[in-house]
């Protein structure tokens, strides 16, 4: 339900935690389409390899050059 509104940031504490492997892959997979839309993420997790494999991808804009 919060994600309805298409929200400009979002603050997420451990998501992964409790979720089956299909759960995890799929708010990876909204979480990466979110940041790709220029939604930002605000992720809690102990888990490194979640976060690099969520949000990492996405690379800031290079400035133009004149």
């Amino acid at each position: 339900a919060a994600f309805l509104h298409r929200p400009r940031a979002v603050l997420v504490d451990e998501p992964m935690v409790g979720l089956d492997p299909r759960g995890a892959v799929l708010i990876k997979e909204v979480f990466r389409r979110m940041s790709q839309r220029g939604v930002a993420i605000l992720m809690s997790t102990h888990t490194l390899e979640v976060a690099e494999e969520t949000l990492a991808a996405r690379r800031a804009p290079r400035a133009r050059r004149p």
